[in-house]
């Protein structure tokens, strides 16, 4: 303890003497955790959902909150450290709603993302580069692929289409895998073949293509990135009601669509999504029970018998499945003449300190971890900030003037440790923090650029 109270005193006079520059990293409480939503299973249609931290022990579902409901499936995905949850409304204006929780407990009640957009299906949900994306099927004849991104979480601009020929004739699904943005979806015609299209840009979607010549569903498909490759999980096209998967390890050439087992079927869509090293399914039953089953598989090619998530839950569409991977929350203020940066709240939590190496701070993020660099100059403004990471590690760069600017940096692997060094950030002139300038690998680009 007296060791730490003198880093506090250190850092006082630096503060004292003009320190011009501050780094904090935010990381946000989820521990590794699961979340399913589902639909209830009678004719109230509340939003249920439950969270396991381990995959297996499901508590029984609560109420999102005592006001929201809706006619279909709802979706769900983590971004910036709030848990959305996103559906179609339980009404005849088809509208989509979100609400968005910071503990995955509390749910405000739902909001429309804006007064235009419906979809006559389910809506997906996820976040690709600094972005919340929400992409739906058409609410008229016309079956079109929508999508609208928020840059806050809260305001969404009117949808557009994908592109002028993808059609759906259900719910399309949304992933990120390579730096890219994947929606899947069953085709719109009755050869019920699964199509995808990936976009760089988040704006610009080539038209679509079949997965393979062999592969089609009866409802809607689900995807998730996983070990390097991007999986696709569908109910059968035929009366087996059987779930398969194909995974594809460069997003263009898929196998033919495999089994997860000899035993499971579902009467819906299944949901799928990555934690904590594994693969988890979910799908509802394929009996009167309407029961909530999962399986869990560690390499992506072998599943277990599925399990119900408890003896209580069930529902009357498809679940919805996200993993929330973020490890701690804190704000780190760092010494720059060669100490490590840290938190009072967190002093000695395994894991949760940046180190200071010979030129740079440094922050090791685990497997899917994400974190929030917010760099801030008191005075003068930004002139530039040299990171330096693996190529795991993908950063997007926001800013709320030129004296903040904010970095969302994600471990992007499932199964190692990779590091992100802040060497240096410059405010003003003459004036660098950390490490020599030079350069930096994000510059100032002036008053009105980002």
């Amino acid at each position: 303890m007296r060791i730490f109270k003198q880093k506090i005193s250190r850092l006082c006079v630096h503060l004292a003497v003009a320190l011009l520059a501050t780094l904090f990293a935010q990381q946000s409480v989820w521990g590794s955790t699961l979340y399913a939503l589902w639909k209830a299973n009678d004719s109230s249609n509340r939003i249920y959902s439950s969270a396991s931290s381990d995959g297996s022990t499901w508590p029984n579902g609560q109420t999102i909150n005592s006001v929201d409901s809706t006619s279909a499936a709802p979706s769900v995905a983590l971004f910036r450290g709030k848990l959305y949850a996103v559906w179609k409304a339980n009404d005849s204006s088809n509208s989509i709603y979100y609400s968005a929780s910071s503990d995955g407990k509390t749910w405000p009640v739902g909001q429309k993302i804006n007064g235009v957009d419906s979809t006559s299906a389910a809506p997906a949900v996820v976040a690709y580069g600094d972005k919340l994306y929400v992409v739906w099927k058409a609410n008229d004849i016309s079956n079109s692929i929508y999508y609208s991104a928020s840059g806050d979480g809260s305001t969404w601009p009117n949808g557009q289409t994908i592109n002028d020929a993808a059609s759906t004739s259900a719910t399309p699904a949304a992933s990120v895998y390579n730096d890219k943005l994947y929606v899947v979806w069953k085709a719109s015609d009755n050869s019920n073949s699964i199509y995808y299209s990936a976009s760089g840009d988040g704006s610009t979607w080539p038209n679509g293509q079949a997965i393979n010549s062999a592969d089609s569903t009866s409802a809607a498909p689900a995807a998730t990135a996983y070990k390097g490759n991007l999986y696709v999980v569908w109910k059968a096209n035929d009366n087996s009601n059987s779930i398969y998967y194909s995974a594809s390890g460069d997003g263009k050439t898929w196998p033919n669509g495999q089994r997860i087992n000899d035993v499971d079927s579902t009467s819906a869509a299944p949901a799928v999504a990555s934690n904590n090293g594994n693969l988890y399914v979910v799908w509802k039953a394929n009996d009167i029970s309407n029961s909530i089953y999962y399986s869990a598989s560690s390499d992506g090619k072998t599943w277990p018998n599925g399990q119900r998530i408890n003896d209580a839950d069930s529902t009357s569409a498809a679940p919805a499945l996200a993993a929330a991977e973020y490890s701690f929350t804190g704000t780190y203020t760092c010494d720059y003449d060669g100490y490590e940066c840290w938190n009072p709240d967190e002093e000695g939590k395994a894991g949760v300190k940046l180190y200071r190496t010979q030129d740079s701070w440094e922050l090791i993020l685990s497997p899917k971890e994400e974190v929030r660099l917010n760099i801030t100059c008191t005075a003068d403004h930004i002139k530039s900030v040299n990171l330096d990471k693996d190529n795991h590690v993908k950063c997007n760069k926001y800013k709320d003037d030129n004296r903040n600017w904010h970095f969302d940096c994600t471990n992007s692997s499932d199964d190692t440790n990779h590091h992100l060094n802040v060497k240096s950030f410059h405010c003003g002139p003459n004036h660098t923090q950390g490490g020599d300038n030079t350069g930096g690998d994000y510059d100032d680009p002036g008053e009105n650029g980002e």
